[in-house]
């Protein structure tokens, strides 16, 4: 791994941040607390932070169909009035996940304007549900981008800035964003993979496309997610700003659908909620949110009971072989800070 940074938050604090390694192979600038990450799939949770204020300010019904926002939003399917606002935050709304994420990171002729978002939720319409509104559970990007676009069409305002506006900048969280052009390059850590030999290299290509922000286009740090992690363990507030009212929590974190996922990746995403994993680690309660794409992996896990959070961020990762090392310090971390024996380290 080339680099890594490290959080730690308990009651309210960050008691510990580090970075380790460097931003990039070849550079002799460190890691820091304030490096910026892609924080992928992480992206999620803000996205439906979004969904929920407008839920609160009475502008979205979580059981309405989501073509009650996004009139223009089919598929091939006659049910598709059974795809909710709910269904799509928990992932029970059949939805597809067709994206091609490496031909689109490639693609020089991508479009990162404004209506990339809109345009692409208007592109499913040659697509099906892969079964009926509520009656599975199976992950899909697809679903948190209309998500973004209902954000869109609700606010007025393109996504990114509306989270910029009602999260991102509430929370102070400054070197944090859903645009790319809006970071500053000298944070912003560049993503790697494994060669044939195992060895990490510089990919020559950066994952970002505007057309699935909401579902993986995020950006922060160590600094910003600690932020983050508590304004959520204190339910909504930070520093005397609210953003997001405390009943949301009872929703948010509450288990809508069994995952199927417990088994590969352990009983901490066993259910999930809306945006966020909810499941059990080491006899805790954790609620949190897990992310991997090409060149970065992120990890936020939040202990509601014990007021701490793990943040754990690295800057490589290959699709194809799936080491998920931020996911393994993020919980490794937890392990010895909830004072779980720690599992003796094989020998060769």
């Amino acid at each position: 791994v080339p680099g890594a940074a490290v959080g730690i938050v308990k009651d309210g604090e960050l008691v510990y941040a580090s970075g380790f390694g460097v931003g990039k192979l070849g550079s002799d600038a460190p890691v820091t607390p304030d490096s910026v990450f892609q924080m992928s799939s992480v992206a999620k949770t803000p996205t439906a932070i979004a969904i929920m204020q407008l839920v609160a300010d009475g502008k979205i019904d979580l059981d309405a169909p989501v073509t009650k926002y996004l009139p223009y939003f089919t598929l091939t399917d006659p049910d598709v009035g059974e795809v909710t606002i709910r269904r799509l935050l928990s992932h029970t709304a059949g939805m597809p996940d067709p994206i091609n994420w490496l031909a689109e990171y490639q693609d020089k002729n991508l479009r990162n304007d404004k209506a990339a978002l809109d345009d692409y939720v208007r592109s499913l319409s040659d697509k099906s549900l892969t079964f009926r509104p509520g009656k599975e559970w199976a992950y899909s990007n697809t679903g948190f981008d209309i998500l973004g676009d209902v954000v869109a069409q609700v606010s007025g305002q393109a996504f990114e800035d509306y989270l910029q506006a009602n999260v991102l900048t509430p929370l102070g969280m400054e070197n944090s964003s859903y645009l790319l052009s809006d970071l500053d390059p000298v944070r912003l850590v560049a993503p790697h993979m494994p060669d044939k030999n195992g060895n990490a290299k510089t990919i020559d290509f950066y994952p970002y496309t505007r057309a699935h922000a909401p579902s993986g286009a995020f950006y922060s740090s160590v600094n910003d997610m600690a932020r983050f992690a508590v304004a959520n363990l204190n339910q909504g507030t930070l520093d005397g700003t609210r953003v997001l009212p405390a009943s949301a929590y009872d929703k948010m974190w509450a288990p809508q659908a069994t995952s199927s996922w417990a088994e590969n990746f352990g009983p901490q995403v066993t259910s999930y909620g809306l945006g966020w994993w909810v499941g059990e680690f080491k006899g805790h309660r954790i609620i949190g949110n897990y992310g991997a794409d090409f060149g970065s992996q992120s990890h936020l896990g939040l202990f509601p009971d014990e007021g701490l959070a793990v943040i754990a961020l690295v800057n490589l990762f290959d699709p194809d072989v799936g080491s998920l090392y931020a996911y393994d310090i993020g919980n490794g971390i937890a392990e010895v800070l909830l004072g779980a024996e720690a599992k003796p380290t094989p020998q060769p």
